[in-house]
């Protein structure tokens, strides 16, 4: 493979690591309205309420035939029936 070979080959995997994160950035916005306290930022006193499906992250595409585990988290996250 060539020098230039080689840049155009880090160009493109730049460019696409760009648009990603571009991506990513426009996501921010909704991102933070769903986190936000609608009486702003809560306290440390304040109740928390269960369930709290809100994460600050974007969903992980490579995270798949882990279902046990999901159950667990599930399970362990929601607040026991009582």
């Amino acid at each position: 493979m060539t020098n230039v070979q080689k840049l155009n080959n880090t160009h493109a995997n730049t460019q696409e690591q760009l648009n990603r994160t571009q991506a990513q950035l426009a996501q921010v916005p909704e991102q933070l309205a769903m986190t936000e306290h609608p009486q702003g930022l809560a306290n440390a006193s304040d109740e928390v309420i269960l369930p709290c499906n809100t994460l600050p992250f974007l969903r992980n595409r490579a995270f798949f035939g882990r279902s046990t585990i999901l159950d667990e988290l599930a399970t362990s996250l929601r607040p026991s029936k009582k």
